[in-house]
């Protein structure tokens, strides 16, 4: 389904090449705030687990080149190729008997602390790096020098790079900075599919550009490295806002 929904857009795109439409490129770059939807997302992680795949926004920064075809009644095909660096972050929490270094002679005085399920100890955040594609539908809107383009399609998410870091912030049991670093990987598929829609306003040849995106395939993987089975599903979603130039 996916392969045919992406060659349709490419014969649309050479249906507008065969007619000799207003071809554009622009550059532009953007800001954008991510996080992961589904079952196995999470606000709270246990320390040192791989899966910090966070509910909570978190900012990150990207690149953009878009080739646009425009026809004469404002119809158009937009593909568009990025770099963006894509984060997420849940808190990090432990029972505090698995970091406790309070000795068992004075255990007594802390029997409520040590079945604190829920204590804080600082941030986990997973990062992406990730190279994209996304063929897009449009349409134009004009008045005089000012222009609007409203878009839709798919988008095809190459991960080239993910990191998962867990920050321990919590001074009592740790002397802080503390950074654990994961394996998240192992857990997430190499390419994520997803739907966006968007739209530009454009001045001469200045843009603003908004955008959103939310995956529609489980971005985890159905075994771990160990072979055993992943439990939970995944989605990214985000919001970007950008700023680009008209090259051509």
């Amino acid at each position: 389904m996916i392969k045919r929904l992406f060659s349709f857009l490419g014969m649309l795109a050479m249906v507008h090449i065969a007619q000799g439409q207003k071809l554009e490129l622009t550059a532009g770059i953007s800001g954008n705030v991510y996080n992961y939807g589904g079952t196995g997302s999470n606000t709270q992680v246990y320390s040192g687990s791989n899966q910090t795949f966070g509910k909570k926004l978190t900012a990150g920064l990207g690149a953009q080149l878009n080739l646009k075809l425009v026809d004469k009644d404002g119809f158009m095909f937009n593909i568009t190729s990025a770099y963006d660096v894509f984060k997420s972050s849940a808190s990090v929490y432990a029972p505090l008997y698995f970091y406790s270094n309070i000795s068992a002679s004075s255990a007594t005085s802390f029997i409520a602390p040590l079945y604190d399920y829920n204590a804080s100890i600082g941030t986990g955040t997973t990062t992406i790096k990730e190279i994209s594609v996304s063929p897009l539908l449009g349409y134009r809107l004009k008045r005089k020098k000012v222009s609007v383009d409203f878009l839709l399609g798919a988008e095809a998410g190459f991960i080239a790079e993910i990191k998962t870091e867990q920050k321990i912030t919590n001074d009592f049991y740790y002397h802080p900075p503390v950074v654990y670093l994961g394996n998240a990987q192992a857990y997430i598929k190499d390419t994520d599919w997803r739907l966006k829609t968007g739209f530009s306003v454009n001045y001469h040849r200045f843009g603003a550009t908004a955008s959103y995106a939310h995956g529609f395939i489980n971005l985890r993987r159905d075994k771990d490295a160990f072979g055993y089975p992943i439990q939970g599903t995944i989605y990214s979603q985000y919001l970007q806002l950008g700023l680009n130039y008209k090259l051509f």
